[in-house]
């Protein structure tokens, strides 16, 4: 009897065992039916987040070459969810055939590499507005364990806006650099915190011989090695007044550089503030530098020697005009002088009888004797043959023929075989002078008269108009500037001569000129 108990609490326990199991078993799918319907339910929830999301969002499957959009990537594109997803071949004809292989390369050198993560740019045909720019950052999943199985995720933005905007910026930029290296002179960016050049247009290594990429590597000590020693603190002093300058402020200083041939040339900057960091302290400033070596030359070469200075100078201008009156004279007056006989040898074989054509005819000699007279007013060329009377009867002569203002001209004694920088100083002063007159004399009449007597030459020079106070321009300083007088005395001056000027208001001018023709300049 106690057997069949014992056995009976045994057969009681164990189903008891049993039944606590299945409890416990009935319990846990309980649970996890549960969490699969949270499961299910947090995938709904997560799948309508992602497809109300402002980010274009796709899943590809590498091996079956299935891909899933969300609806804001279909949208973007201008389909429908049922023209792309679950479509192998719709959605792989709407990728650049060129950007799909070179995204495929990258992801398998990505995954070689261990790399998960990437980014990329492609173009997809969308159904409305033709080819555009995405960027897609994505993530590479490799489930199987080998790179057929691979499974990508990425986002996608619409970038060709973007692009579009970064290929216009790119060209004002061109544009800029070609507006600004054209500049004679040297345009520069510097970082006064750092102390260094970020930005210098290409002028420099014209006139430094170093080039931009070389200036803008100079650390502080090897850019302040090329400043002369002498002018190191007038360029320290410059940045320093910047960093207390206000906006707006030109901070203006002269100092000398080194070339890469180890001459210095000297430099006039003109610095500004460019920006402010978020605390209001100078950031970038941006400057100018003009090359005033010449000037600096030419003002040395004035305090030794004036005279031997000016002459040069006139010289080298003369020079210049001649190469460019002979140019125009030689190349652009024969081609006007070319255009026309054509034209008339084109109407009389075709025996064509034409307004439009003979209007033609007429501009083109209209502009051939103003050229002539801008070349005659170059150089005389008159000059060069027939002397100072010839040259100067021409210039009066066409000065009446166009003018109002009508000069008298009288010219005595022999002057055929003066000195040819005296007759072109005569000439160009007589020049200036006939200019002042038409522009600003109000005159009706005028005169000049050259004779020669002993071994001077004299020049008087009269109108009856407007007159002016001589002392409000050769005062010092000038109360009115007049180049045009100024440069007519400088250049009597020059040949060791006198000038005299008389004039009052409503009374006219008289300018009376004595040069030497004996003096050698």
């Amino acid at each position: 009897m106690k057997k069949i108990k014992t056995k009976q609490t045994e057969e009681i326990k164990k189903y008891k065992s049993i039944e606590l199991k299945v409890n416990r078993l009935e319990s846990r799918l309980k649970k996890n039916g549960n969490e699969l319907e949270c499961l299910k339910k947090e995938k709904l929830e997560y799948k309508d987040i992602i497809d109300k999301s402002n980010i274009g969002i796709w899943d590809w499957e590498l091996s079956t070459e299935d891909i899933t959009f969300n609806n804001t990537y279909i949208s973007m594109l201008g389909y429908s969810e049922s023209d792309l997803n679950n479509k192998k071949n719709k959605w792989g004809k709407l990728l650049n055939q060129d950007d799909l292989k070179e995204a495929k390369t990258r992801i398998f050198e990505a995954y070689r590499k261990n790399e998960f993560d990437l980014d990329v740019q492609f173009r997809m045909k969308t159904k409305f507005e033709g080819w555009k720019w995405y960027y897609s950052k994505a993530k590479i999943f490799d489930p199987g364990g080998n790179i057929k199985s691979l499974h990508i995720v990425g986002t996608n933005s619409d970038i060709t806006l973007q692009l579009q905007y970064e290929e216009a910026l790119r060209g004002i930029q061109n544009m800029m650099k070609r507006i600004v290296n054209t500049i004679p002179d040297i345009l520069y960016v510097y970082n006064l915190n750092d102390e260094h050049y970020t930005y210098v247009n290409e002028r420099v290594s014209q006139l430094l011989g170093i080039s931009a990429d070389d200036l803008i590597l100079m650390d502080r000590q090897q850019f302040q090695s090329i400043v002369h020693p002498e002018d190191i603190n007038i360029y320290k002093e410059s940045l320093q007044k910047l960093k207390s300058a206000g906006d707006g402020d030109i901070i203006e200083s002269v100092y000398r550089f080194k070339n890469i041939n180890d001459e210095y040339r000297w430099l006039h900057s003109r610095k500004t503030i460019f920006t402010r960091n978020k605390k209001n302290k100078v950031e970038y400033i941006l400057g100018i530098s003009e090359d005033i070596t010449e000037k600096k030359i030419a003002e040395a070469a004035l305090k030794l020697s004036e005279k031997q200075f000016v002459k040069s100078l006139l010289d080298a201008v003369e020079s210049e005009r001649r190469r460019i009156a002979r140019e125009l004279h030689g190349g652009v007056i024969h081609l006007l002088m070319v255009s026309n006989l054509k034209i008339e040898l084109y109407i009389k074989n075709n025996h064509v009888v034409s307004p439009e054509l003979d209007e033609i005819k007429k501009n083109i000699s209209s502009a051939g004797q103003e050229i002539r007279s801008i070349v005659n007013a170059l150089h005389s060329f008159v000059l060069d043959t027939y002397g100072i009377i010839e040259a100067t009867s021409q210039l009066v002569r066409e000065f009446n023929e166009l003018n109002k203002v009508q000069i008298n001209y009288e010219a005595h004694g022999q002057m055929d075989k003066l000195d040819k920088d005296i007759e072109l100083s005569i000439y160009r002063i007589i020049q200036e002078a006939v200019f002042n007159i038409l522009k600003h004399s109000n005159a009706s009449e005028a005169s000049i008269q050259i004779f020669k007597r002993n071994k001077s030459a004299y020049i008087t020079i009269e109108d009856n108009g407007s007159g002016f106070e001589p002392a409000d321009y050769f005062t010092t300083p000038p109360k009115k500037a007049s180049f045009g007088l100024i440069y007519m005395k400088e250049r009597t001056e020059l040949l060791g001569g006198s000038f005299c000027l008389e004039s009052k208001p409503a009374h006219g001018t008289e300018i009376h000129i004595e040069i030497p023709l004996t003096e050698k300049v």
